[in-house]
């Protein structure tokens, strides 16, 4: 969980909004290091096979823009503003760290996306 001004955010509702568009396979939030609340909500998405045919845009870093805030406006709509991943904090990726047995490891979220800023 991530706290926000005292106050708890479980980062998992069931089921997450980031899965209910129509191009997403998978996704988790995890919580991203943040100087003022401490942690804040990011998350990262595995888009289906195809999902480029879907969108409209010229090129694939425009489509899987174009998807990011698709992902974010939606969250926005179901979420409470400060559950919503923040700019910069929606990661697309091809596949989420998970352990042998197809749960994935939070723990190593911020590692993976972050970088050197987790």
């Amino acid at each position: 969980h991530t706290q926000h001004k005292h106050t708890h955010t479980y980062l998992n509702p069931l089921p997450p909004p980031h899965t209910r568009r129509p191009q997403v396979a998978e996704a988790v939030s995890f919580g991203a290091p943040d100087p003022k609340y401490g942690e804040i909500v990011a998350a990262a998405v595995v888009l289906k096979e195809g999902w480029q045919a879907a969108v409209p845009g010229e090129d694939d870093a425009s489509k899987e823009a174009a998807v990011v805030e698709a992902v974010r406006a939606h969250c926005g709509k179901m979420l409470s503003g400060f559950k919503v991943p923040g700019p910069g904090l929606l990661f697309v990726t091809t596949a989420l760290p998970k352990g042998a047995t197809g749960k994935v490891q939070r723990r190593h979220m911020p590692a993976a996306f972050l970088g050197d800023k987790a």
